[in-house]
Order: C-alpha cells, then structure tokens, then sequence
C-alpha cells in the first residue's frame, strides 16, 4: 500500500526476508511478508494523528529476497547483502519478517556503516540462549549473536516476559533489560532489575545514547493482545 515505484527517489526500502528455517513450535513465519503486504490494502493511508498522508514518505517495496531453502548461514549472508545494498545507496531500510534470526544478517551489514550501533529489542521472549537444541544461529539464541556483535551494552531490551534463568543472568550482568511490568518488581530475583514504563525507558535510552543509530527488530510478540490470533515461534 502506497509505495511508489521509483527506486531512486524513495527515502525508505521495504524488503520481504521470508526466513522459517529454525522456527520451534508452529512454522509459519515465511508468509509474513506477503499477509503483512495483503492486509495492509484495508488501512487507510492517512494518519489522523501525525495529520500526514503515506505519499509523503517516498517508499520502494523491493519484494522479497529468494532465500535459499534450509540454508541458514546462506540467507544470512543474503540478508547482510541486500541491507548492505540499501544503506550503501543512503536510503533507509524497513525488513517485513520471516523469523527473528534474519535480525543478525541485517545488524551485520547496519553494523558496517555505524560501529556504535545501538540495537533496540521490542520482545516477549529474552533469546539470548547461548545455543538452542544444538544450534548457536538459532530465534532463541538471536539476541545473543546481536550482542557479542553489538556489545551487549549497546542492547536494550523491553517488555521481555520470558526467558531461562541463564538468559536473565546475562542480561543483568551484560545487557539494559526493561522486563514486562506484569511480572512485578521482585522479578526475577535475586537481582533487583528496575521496573520502568516502555515511555522512561525509551527515553533514558535515547539520552543515553544522543545522536547514534539504532536498529529496531521485526518483533510483533510484545505487542499482540491475548484477543489476536496465535503467533508462531518466534
């Protein structure tokens, strides 16, 4: 909906990452791209409340990357590449996901342009396992690979509601972890880890940060409402 046609003159590229290679409970996550692209046809294009219409962003949608089936470490690759592509031509890139290991692949290459980068995660789930059922590439383990590449105090981490207790060890040690209000201030002990609202949080972050880029995953989880459909995983 709205994207224009002309490569050159967008600020902003759409891109499909299609990725449902490590999913671990209901597979899926390849469709997204196309769902997200058919329903946004129902949403009108103008924003009452920024009083601005679609058409003044000049955007491209670039379709989607042919992943090679089952190649994990190859679409990866793929990922970096074409992200790599839209910021080396000064344009902004926009990833419709596909599961959450594609963020590694794209934080390499946003990684090559700006070393400082800042990586803002909106999630349900900590996924920063180590290894999952063998593997180290893995949407449980995605968040750590982002943050040995990042520096895990260049990771914050808001509205997580879920991890093991080894997740959560690391994220106090090494991570800004912001976890969900639900799970109350004594969560998870025994460390105390402050309880802000998302709004604080967001803006301690941004003056902790001043002027540097950040890079904000595809996450939906954090937002869904229990009146929604399921999601997979991730």
């Amino acid at each position: 909906m709205g994207a224009g046609e002309d490569y050159q003159e967008a600020a902003l590229v759409l891109l499909g990452v299609p990725m449902d290679f490590t999913t671990s409970f209901r597979p899926g996550t390849r469709t997204g791209p196309r769902e997200i692209r058919e329903v946004s046809y129902a949403l009108e294009e103008y924003s009452p409340y920024q009083d601005r219409e679609l058409g003044q962003l000049p955007f491209y949608d670039g379709g989607d990357l042919a992943l090679p089936l089952g190649n994990v470490a190859g679409s990866l690759k793929q990922v970096a590449g074409a992200v790599e592509r839209i910021l080396g031509d000064g344009k902004f890139p926009l990833l419709l996901g596909g599961e959450h290991l594609l963020t590694l692949g794209a934080v390499a290459a946003a990684r090559g342009h700006y070393p400082d980068l800042v990586v803002l995660q909106l999630d349900a789930h900590a996924d920063l396992r180590d290894t999952y059922e063998g593997e180290k590439n893995s949407h449980a383990t995605v968040m750590r690979r982002v943050a040995e590449l990042v520096g895990a105090g260049n990771l914050y981490q808001i509205g997580i509601r879920s991890g093991t207790r080894e997740e959560l060890a690391y994220a106090r040690r090494h991570t800004h972890l912001w976890p969900d209000p639900m799970l109350g201030k004594n969560w998870p002990p025994p460390a105390a880890i402050p309880i802000y609202g998302r709004t604080q949080c967001c803006r301690a972050g941004s003056r902790s940060k001043g002027g540097r880029a950040g890079y904000l995953p595809p996450w939906r989880k954090l937002l869904q409402p229990s009146g929604t459909g399921p999601s997979t995983s991730p």
